[in-house]
């Protein structure tokens, strides 16, 4: 029996075009929910706008940048990778641009005396389809203002009629009208006088907090009621007096006004110069103290810098003038002492800091080592050397023997000859046991090295045999010169 499996049917796909304006630059929404699969569903929805953008879901939103018409086409794939595909057009439009919104806060009053100041605020005003460029304050008395916040004060009685004029980028404008009455002027209210002192005073390290006192501001024809206080890092103060602490190194404006009981105010403004503090270095050692040529590291991490980042560190090692850089380094010492490590580091404003420690390196002991072991006839002659001592760090000064059992019982010096003693009767062997010790430049003593000399008895040379023919006298004769060329090679060995 064949099992045929049943044809998978495509997707069908639909959508629906949401746009309650076919203009440019505005959101248009596509919806595919009508869409299904006759066998399955539906397991993916891919859009093409037609204008080079694509997006994906059941539902999707899009904003076309330029007119004309657009062919949006929905692919859909079901559960058997099967696709399908439909199309429909739009055609848009340029969308005109929006007049931007001019709104003016007066917080809520509208009535004051001539020669009063007063506050309009333009800065609620908004464009909805751009930003706004402009900002033109007409007061009606030939007098122009172009901020969003601005102050004005009437000198007449009556009623002004302040118009504010915004105009976007596209070059559309807003305007806004606002009545404000103004009365006859009260008595003249002469402004506050703005003083103000800074403890300490400039310049400052980064991270001092800075008071700032307005105890002697004065009104001589009423009293001050609130003073207000720019720091000049964006930030605000209120009060007579206040403290700020800054962050960061430059020459800030703190500019003080204060407010009297008529409205009037005075300003006064200080520059204060903030100073970069320098970076913090801090030295971490793996060891208190160490040998020569013993590997160390040096660790920098613990360095800060109060007001910024510490970029750079430099080491300098001791008398021998080592430099490296680097967070955390390694070093060894070649000479022992106490010896000088100076990190340096350097913050993002270039400022250094730097500290010392004294490190305290020891000296390695010196190597005792000769050579051994060493046989000899007894008579002959025996040489102690003691050339393969070393001391990686300094000079042997000194090289000490001990002759146990020999006599000598000591002797000094890097090559020492000896002569091998005559065995007793019966001895046939003598074993010595020599110890060397060395000691360096800076006093220090080696181990004992240990040297093993064997005395072996001479061998007696098989008597002479008589033979025919003895001439009596001639073997004295013959004796007495053997014992002369030996004399003589042993003289000639001595001068080679």
């Amino acid at each position: 029996m064949v099992f045929i499996a049943p044809r998978n049917t495509a997707p069908v796909p639909s959508f629906t075009i949401t746009a309650p304006e076919t203009l440019t630059n505005r959101t248009i929404s596509f919806d595919a929910s009508g869409s299904f699969d006759p066998d399955g569903y539906i397991t993916k929805w891919l859009w093409n706008y037609g204008d080079g953008k694509t997006g994906s879901g059941k539902v999707s939103a899009h904003k076309y940048i330029h007119p004309g018409t657009f062919t949006i086409t929905l692919t859909v794939e079901d559960n058997g990778t099967k696709q399908n595909s439909t199309s429909q057009n739009i055609t848009l439009t340029i969308a005109p641009n929006l007049s931007p919104i001019s709104l003016i806060n007066v917080n809520g009053k509208t009535t004051i005396g001539a020669g009063e100041t007063m506050i309009f605020d333009g800065r609620a005003s908004y464009d909805p389809d751009g930003s706004i460029v402009n900002y033109t304050w007409d007061f009606g008395d030939s007098t122009y203002k172009y901020s969003a916040y601005v102050t004005k004060s009437f000198s007449a009685a009556g009623q002004a009629t302040v118009k504010l004029m915004v105009r976007d980028n596209m070059g559309a404008i807003g305007t806004a009208t606002q009545i404000i009455t103004v009365t006859p002027p009260p008595i003249k209210n002469n402004p506050p006088t703005a003083l103000f002192t800074m403890t300490p005073s400039s310049p400052v390290d980064t991270g001092t907090q800075v008071t700032f006192d307005a105890s002697a501001s004065s009104d001589k024809d009423g009293r001050i009621t609130d003073y207000q206080w720019l720091f000049g890092d964006g930030t605000t103060g209120q009060g007579k007096v206040v403290t700020h602490t800054y962050t960061n190194n430059m020459i800030y404006q703190i500019t003080l006004t204060v407010i009297d009981d008529g409205q009037e105010t005075g300003s006064i403004s200080k520059d204060l110069s903030v100073s970069n503090r320098a970076p913090t270095a801090v030295i971490k050692t793996s060891k208190e103290s160490a040998l020569t040529f013993e590997s160390l590291t040096f660790d920098a991490s613990g360095s800060f810098d109060p007001d910024g980042l510490v970029r750079t560190f430099t080491w300098v090692f001791g008398d021998e003038k080592v430099t490296k850089t680097g967070k955390i380094v390694t070093y060894a010492f070649t000479k022992p002492g106490n010896e000088k490590v100076t990190l340096k580091v350097m913050d993002d404003d270039g400022a250094f800091g730097s500290v010392n420690i004294t490190f305290k390196v020891n000296n390695r002991a010196p190597v005792a080592k000769a050579l051994t072991p060493i046989t000899k006839l007894e008579g002959q002659q025996i040489i102690l050397d003691a050339t393969a001592s070393s001391d990686v760090d300094g000079t042997i000064t000194s090289y000490n023997w001990l002759l146990t059992g020999f006599s000598p019982s000591s002797a000094t010096g890097k090559i020492v000859p000896l002569q091998a003693p005559t065995l007793n009767k019966g001895e046939s062997t003598r074993v010595y046991t020599f110890t060397l010790t060395v000691t360096d430049d800076i006093g220090a003593v080696s181990n004992e090295f240990l040297v093993n000399v064997t005395i072996v008895k001479k061998p007696v040379p098989p008597p002479t045999p008589k033979t025919k023919g003895f001439i009596p006298g001639f073997d004295a004769v013959l004796a007495v010169a053997s014992v002369g060329v030996a004399v003589s090679i042993i003289a000639l060995r001595k001068r080679k």
